[in-house]
Protein backbone atom coordinates (compact mmCIF):
# COMPACT_ATOMS: atom_id res chain seq x y z
CA UNK A 1 0.00 0.00 0.00
CA UNK A 2 1.71 3.28 -1.07
CA UNK A 3 2.26 6.14 1.32
CA UNK A 4 -0.47 8.18 0.42
CA UNK A 5 -3.26 5.64 0.94
CA UNK A 6 -1.39 4.98 4.44
CA UNK A 7 -1.30 8.42 5.37
CA UNK A 8 -4.28 10.27 3.79
CA UNK A 9 -6.75 7.81 2.51
CA UNK A 10 -6.46 5.61 5.09
CA UNK A 11 -5.08 7.35 8.10
CA UNK A 12 -5.12 6.06 11.47
CA UNK A 13 -4.74 8.73 14.12
CA UNK A 14 -5.67 8.26 17.46
CA UNK A 15 -5.51 10.46 19.79
CA UNK A 16 -6.30 11.48 23.08
CA UNK A 17 -7.57 14.12 24.48
CA UNK A 18 -9.62 17.18 24.27
CA UNK A 19 -11.96 19.75 23.51
CA UNK A 20 -15.46 21.16 24.68
CA UNK A 21 -18.19 22.49 23.26
CA UNK A 22 -18.41 26.12 23.56
CA UNK A 23 -22.04 27.20 24.53
CA UNK A 24 -23.31 30.97 23.88
CA UNK A 25 -21.82 32.73 26.72
CA UNK A 26 -18.42 31.15 26.38
CA UNK A 27 -19.53 28.15 28.65
CA UNK A 28 -18.82 24.40 27.74
CA UNK A 29 -20.70 21.48 28.40
CA UNK A 30 -18.83 17.90 28.23
CA UNK A 31 -19.04 15.13 25.75
CA UNK A 32 -19.46 12.07 28.52
CA UNK A 33 -16.06 11.13 29.50
CA UNK A 34 -14.73 12.62 27.25
CA UNK A 35 -14.77 15.99 28.25
CA UNK A 36 -12.53 17.98 26.83
CA UNK A 37 -13.96 16.52 23.36
CA UNK A 38 -16.19 18.79 21.59
CA UNK A 39 -19.13 16.41 20.41
CA UNK A 40 -19.62 14.56 17.06
CA UNK A 41 -22.66 17.43 16.52
CA UNK A 42 -21.52 20.84 17.89
CA UNK A 43 -19.55 23.62 15.84
CA UNK A 44 -16.28 25.22 16.50
CA UNK A 45 -15.79 28.52 14.97
CA UNK A 46 -19.25 28.23 13.48
CA UNK A 47 -17.66 25.39 11.45
CA UNK A 48 -18.97 21.59 11.86
CA UNK A 49 -16.85 18.85 12.01
CA UNK A 50 -17.61 17.65 8.32
CA UNK A 51 -16.53 21.33 7.40
CA UNK A 52 -13.57 21.30 9.25
CA UNK A 53 -12.50 17.39 7.87
CA UNK A 54 -13.28 19.03 4.18
CA UNK A 55 -10.53 21.96 4.79
CA UNK A 56 -8.11 18.73 6.35
CA UNK A 57 -9.06 16.91 3.25
CA UNK A 58 -8.49 20.42 0.98
CA UNK A 59 -5.60 21.42 2.40
CA UNK A 60 -3.67 18.19 3.21
CA UNK A 61 -4.08 17.20 -0.68
CA UNK A 62 -2.85 20.56 -1.89
CA UNK A 63 0.81 19.92 0.05
CA UNK A 64 3.73 18.91 -2.70
CA UNK A 65 4.60 15.17 -2.13
CA UNK A 66 8.22 15.12 -0.31
CA UNK A 67 10.51 14.83 2.31
CA UNK A 68 8.49 17.60 4.54
CA UNK A 69 5.22 16.27 3.73
CA UNK A 70 3.69 16.01 7.14
CA UNK A 71 1.92 12.97 5.49
CA UNK A 72 5.77 11.27 5.33
CA UNK A 73 7.15 12.19 8.75
CA UNK A 74 4.24 13.65 10.67
CA UNK A 75 3.21 17.05 11.29
CA UNK A 76 0.92 20.08 12.06
CA UNK A 77 -0.61 21.97 9.08
CA UNK A 78 -3.39 24.59 8.03
CA UNK A 79 -3.65 27.98 8.74
CA UNK A 80 -6.92 28.72 10.11
CA UNK A 81 -7.76 30.93 13.10
CA UNK A 82 -7.13 29.14 16.36
CA UNK A 83 -6.69 25.38 15.21
CA UNK A 84 -4.36 23.22 13.14
CA UNK A 85 -4.55 20.14 11.86
CA UNK A 86 -2.21 16.82 12.64
CA UNK A 87 -1.43 13.67 10.63
CA UNK A 88 0.23 10.39 10.64
CA UNK A 89 3.56 8.94 10.27
CA UNK A 90 4.95 6.88 7.83
CA UNK A 91 6.52 4.14 10.13
CA UNK A 92 5.29 5.29 13.10
CA UNK A 93 7.45 6.71 15.90
CA UNK A 94 7.32 10.08 17.71
CA UNK A 95 6.68 13.44 16.64
CA UNK A 96 7.27 16.49 18.28
CA UNK A 97 5.30 20.03 17.24
CA UNK A 98 5.10 23.33 18.89
CA UNK A 99 1.57 25.51 18.83
CA UNK A 100 0.90 28.72 21.00
CA UNK A 101 -1.40 28.48 23.53
CA UNK A 102 -5.39 28.99 22.37
CA UNK A 103 -4.49 26.71 19.64
CA UNK A 104 -7.58 23.53 19.06
CA UNK A 105 -6.25 20.36 17.27
CA UNK A 106 -8.49 18.82 14.74
CA UNK A 107 -7.45 15.25 13.34
CA UNK A 108 -8.55 11.83 12.44
CA UNK A 109 -8.57 8.94 14.40
CA UNK A 110 -8.73 6.83 10.91
CA UNK A 111 -10.58 8.14 7.58
CA UNK A 112 -10.72 7.53 4.03
CA UNK A 113 -11.57 9.66 0.90
CA UNK A 114 -12.52 8.61 -2.60
CA UNK A 115 -12.45 10.86 -5.61
CA UNK A 116 -13.00 11.44 -9.36
CA UNK A 117 -9.05 11.39 -9.42
CA UNK A 118 -8.00 8.41 -8.23
CA UNK A 119 -8.30 4.89 -9.52
CA UNK A 120 -9.88 2.13 -7.59
CA UNK A 121 -10.60 1.20 -4.98
CA UNK A 122 -10.70 5.15 -4.13
CA UNK A 123 -12.40 6.00 -7.48
CA UNK A 124 -16.13 7.62 -8.26
CA UNK A 125 -17.06 9.84 -10.67
CA UNK A 126 -20.35 11.05 -8.49
CA UNK A 127 -21.15 12.05 -4.80
CA UNK A 128 -23.11 9.04 -5.14
CA UNK A 129 -20.81 6.52 -6.29
CA UNK A 130 -17.66 8.36 -3.78
CA UNK A 131 -20.16 7.96 -0.65
CA UNK A 132 -20.68 4.37 -0.96
CA UNK A 133 -16.89 3.97 -1.88
CA UNK A 134 -16.14 5.82 1.56
CA UNK A 135 -18.95 3.83 3.24
CA UNK A 136 -17.46 0.36 1.80
CA UNK A 137 -14.54 0.99 4.20
CA UNK A 138 -15.93 1.69 7.42
CA UNK A 139 -16.09 -2.00 8.45
CA UNK A 140 -12.21 -2.22 8.24
CA UNK A 141 -11.38 0.27 10.81
CA UNK A 142 -10.64 -1.68 13.99
CA UNK A 143 -8.66 -1.65 17.12
CA UNK A 144 -8.70 2.54 17.76
CA UNK A 145 -6.96 3.80 20.45
CA UNK A 146 -5.48 7.14 21.60
CA UNK A 147 -4.28 8.31 25.02
CA UNK A 148 -3.42 11.44 26.31
CA UNK A 149 -0.72 11.52 28.96
CA UNK A 150 -2.03 8.07 29.64
CA UNK A 151 -5.92 8.76 29.58
CA UNK A 152 -7.72 6.99 27.33
CA UNK A 153 -10.56 8.34 25.13
CA UNK A 154 -13.57 6.60 25.02
CA UNK A 155 -16.03 5.77 22.68
CA UNK A 156 -14.00 6.71 19.72
CA UNK A 157 -16.57 5.05 17.13
CA UNK A 158 -19.17 8.18 17.83
CA UNK A 159 -17.70 10.67 15.99
CA UNK A 160 -17.46 9.18 12.40
CA UNK A 161 -18.96 12.13 10.25
CA UNK A 162 -19.29 12.22 6.39
CA UNK A 163 -18.66 15.58 4.18
CA UNK A 164 -20.47 16.83 1.76
CA UNK A 165 -19.03 16.01 -1.90
CA UNK A 166 -16.03 19.02 -1.86
CA UNK A 167 -13.40 20.39 -4.61
CA UNK A 168 -10.13 19.89 -4.40
CA UNK A 169 -6.98 20.43 -6.37
CA UNK A 170 -3.43 18.57 -5.89
CA UNK A 171 0.02 20.08 -7.38
CA UNK A 172 1.83 18.55 -10.51
CA UNK A 173 3.76 16.24 -7.42
CA UNK A 174 1.20 15.15 -5.49
CA UNK A 175 0.92 12.02 -2.53
CA UNK A 176 -2.43 11.00 -4.60
CA UNK A 177 -0.35 10.26 -7.26
CA UNK A 178 -2.46 11.09 -10.15
CA UNK A 179 -1.33 13.55 -13.23
CA UNK A 180 -1.59 17.15 -11.82
CA UNK A 181 -1.87 19.75 -11.05
CA UNK A 182 -5.61 18.84 -11.65
CA UNK A 183 -8.75 19.54 -9.30
CA UNK A 184 -11.07 17.37 -8.70
CA UNK A 185 -14.63 16.40 -6.48
CA UNK A 186 -14.07 14.12 -3.67
CA UNK A 187 -16.18 12.26 -0.36
CA UNK A 188 -14.56 11.99 2.69
CA UNK A 189 -15.40 10.21 5.95
CA UNK A 190 -13.88 9.19 9.20
CA UNK A 191 -13.82 9.12 12.94
CA UNK A 192 -12.34 12.72 13.88
CA UNK A 193 -11.72 14.83 16.71
CA UNK A 194 -11.64 18.30 17.62
CA UNK A 195 -9.88 19.30 20.61
CA UNK A 196 -10.21 22.14 23.13
CA UNK A 197 -6.99 24.64 23.55
CA UNK A 198 -4.26 22.17 25.56
CA UNK A 199 -2.64 23.96 28.63
CA UNK A 200 0.64 25.37 28.41
CA UNK A 201 3.36 23.06 28.85
CA UNK A 202 4.31 19.63 27.02
CA UNK A 203 1.63 16.85 26.76
CA UNK A 204 1.81 13.65 25.04
CA UNK A 205 -0.33 11.89 22.58
CA UNK A 206 -0.28 8.12 21.83
CA UNK A 207 -2.58 6.75 19.04
CA UNK A 208 -2.87 4.02 16.50
CA UNK A 209 -5.19 1.68 14.74
CA UNK A 210 -5.65 -0.76 12.24
CA UNK A 211 -7.46 -0.75 8.35
CA UNK A 212 -7.62 -4.88 8.16
CA UNK A 213 -8.39 -5.36 4.99
CA UNK A 214 -4.86 -3.82 3.40
CA UNK A 215 -3.09 -4.94 6.85
CA UNK A 216 -2.05 -2.08 7.66
CA UNK A 217 -1.21 -0.46 11.33
CA UNK A 218 0.08 2.61 12.63
CA UNK A 219 1.18 3.56 16.32
CA UNK A 220 2.38 7.12 16.90
CA UNK A 221 3.29 9.36 18.94
CA UNK A 222 2.56 13.36 19.16
CA UNK A 223 4.87 15.41 22.02
CA UNK A 224 2.97 18.65 22.10
CA UNK A 225 4.56 21.67 23.51
CA UNK A 226 2.27 24.69 24.17
CA UNK A 227 3.95 27.72 24.61
CA UNK A 228 2.31 31.22 26.08
CA UNK A 229 1.11 33.65 24.05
Amino acid sequence: MKPFASQLRIVVLALGLAACLFAPGGKATAQGNNPQILPPQAKFHGLSYADWEVKWNQEAMAIPAGPDNPFNAGGIFGADRGIRFLTGATGGGTVDVTVPAGTALFFPLITVECSSLEAPPFYGGTEAEQRACVESFKPGFTDLFATIDGRAVQNPGAYWTETPQYAFSVPADNNLGVPGPATGRSVSAGYFLLLAPLSVGTQVIHFGGTYAPFDYSIDVTYVVTVTPR
